[in-house]
């Protein structure tokens, strides 16, 4: 049986967040989730819950792009995605990684699982093919100051490090 750990940023557990726990052996509750995974090639898998009533469609998007150590500052690496991720590979960028997210039959459920490794991650929500990004309700965003002024605000959680 995977053991379960369920990480967010210590900003959020500070605020007193919800922590997303399993609501029994079989069903996913709301949030984000981090496994310890025998089956990853990581070793951890991220499991996202998303739930919306209404929406046709759910995208996660995140700063899960994997990149190596051929990656030069000031050089655009190759992307490459977390289900390719290989040993050396790490985690780059902001939100360099989408995809679609699956509907779980029968709820409002929308669920999504990656392989990562150790890290800060950063993500989000898009539903319906909109450009307006949604945050985690379960997991409050936290902000950083980007370069030319503003803030890159995202929900972020950790897998942790070995």
């Amino acid at each position: 049986m995977k053991k379960r750990l369920c990480v967010l940023g210590m900003i959020v557990m500070a605020l007193g967040a919800a922590v997303n726990v399993y609501a029994d052996d079989n069903e996913y509750v709301p949030g984000v989730t981090v496994e310890e995974d025998a089956d990853s090639p990581t070793g951890y898998t991220a499991v996202f819950i998303y739930e919306d009533e209404k929406a046709e469609t759910v995208k996660l998007s995140g700063s899960f792009g994997m990149a190596t150590d051929e990656h030069k500052q000031g050089v655009e690496p190759e992307y490459t995605s977390p289900h390719e991720w290989q040993d050396g590979m790490f985690p780059i960028g902001q939100e360099t990684y989408s995809e679609e997210m699956e509907k779980v039959e029968g709820t409002d459920l929308w669920i999504d699982k990656l392989p990562l490794p150790s890290g800060h991650y950063q993500y989000c929500f898009y539903v319906d093919d909109s450009e307006t990004r949604v945050y985690d309700p379960t997991n409050p965003p936290s902000a950083s100051s980007v370069e030319g002024g503003g803030a890159y605000t995202r929900s972020v959680f950790d897998v942790p490090y070995d």
